[in-house]
C-alpha cells in the first residue's frame, strides 16, 4: 500500500507543480498551512491510490470488509496516522534527507514515506484496541 500511496503522492506533486510552478515544493511549506495540505493533489492522490488497495489486499482489514462502519472507522484512524506521520517526518527529517539525497525532491519523498509508515504503527495499534473493545 505504501508503494501505491507513494506513487499517488509523487503524481499529485507533479500535478500541483504543473498547476502552479511557483508554489512551494511541498504544501506543508505553503503560507496557508494545513489548508494547503488539504487542497493539494499530492495529499488526495496519495489517499486515493493507497486506500483502495488497503481495502482489497490488507490482511489486517480483512475481518472488517463485511462491516462497513467498522471498516470506515479503521480507515479513518489509519489515514490519520499516515498523515500525522508524513507531516511529522517532513518537519523532523525531511530537510536533512532532502539535503543529503539528490535530488532534494527524492530525499523529501523518502522522508514522508518513512513517516507515513511510522505513523501507521500507532494508528493500527489504536484501531485494534478500540475495535477489540467494541466487538
Amino acid at each position: 500500500m505504501a508503494a501505491f500511496g507513494g506513487f499517488g503522492m509523487w503524481l499529485g506533486g507533479r500535478i500541483d507543480r504543473w498547476i502552479d510552478p511557483n508554489a512551494p515544493f511541498c504544501p506543508l511549506h505553503d503560507s496557508r498551512g494545513w489548508i494547503a495540505l488539504l487542497g493539494s493533489w499530492m495529499t488526495w492522490l496519495m489517499l486515493a491510490f493507497a486506500i483502495p488497495p488497503s481495502i482489497l489486499w490488507s490482511r489486517c482489514l480483512q475481518p472488517l470488509r463485511r462491516q462497513p462502519a467498522r471498516l470506515a472507522f479503521a480507515l479513518a484512524v489509519d489515514m490519520g496516522g499516515m498523515l500525522a506521520g508524513m507531516i511529522a517526518a517532513h518537519f523532523w527529517i525531511g530537510r536533512a534527507l532532502a539535503l543529503r539525497i539528490p535530488p532534494a525532491e527524492l530525499g523529501m519523498h523518502l522522508a514522508m514515506l518513512t513517516g507515513m509508515l511510522a505513523g501507521m504503527l500507532p494508528a493500527m495499534w489504536l484501531r485494534d484496541v478500540v475495535l477489540a473493545g467494541g466487538g
